[in-house]
């Protein structure tokens, strides 16, 4: 059965919402660290969102819906977040400052940033067809 355009781009905001925070530093310091803008949420809450969506909609599943790319780009962060959760750093909590210095922390965002612009051009391709 083809994959109809509204799954498509269903799953793409889906991944997209899940996506941006790791992908913004200056969201990460208002809304994390400096509790402003509205939302209330830590890092803590997006590593165990992304964990947790990954567990329930695997991206394995959703092969058809996404391109490879996606696909590939959104399995690397969850398993670099994964990781991540078990570093020193995260279980320690570490502070704004410490946060931004890590590079594993940096790999994490840049990673991010690609993975939600690819996304981002796979919705524009798919709204156009």
């Amino acid at each position: 059965m083809p994959v109809s355009k509204v799954d498509n781009l269903d799953l793409c905001e889906l991944w997209m919402d899940i996506i941006q925070p790791f992908s913004d530093i200056e969201y990460q310091k208002k809304v994390w660290f400096m509790f402003e803008g509205g939302e209330v949420s830590t890092y803590e809450d997006s590593i165990d969102e992304i964990l947790n969506i990954s567990e329930l909609r695997p991206v394995s599943k959703y092969q058809d819906y996404l391109n490879s790319e996606c696909h590939a780009l959104i399995q690397e962060l969850v398993a670099k977040v994964d990781h991540y959760r078990y570093s020193p750093s995260y279980i320690n909590g570490e502070s704004e400052e410490k946060l931004f210095a890590d590079p594993d922390w940096k790999t994490i965002v840049k990673l991010a940033q690609r993975a939600y612009h690819t996304l981002e051009s796979f919705k524009k391709e798919i709204e156009h067809v």
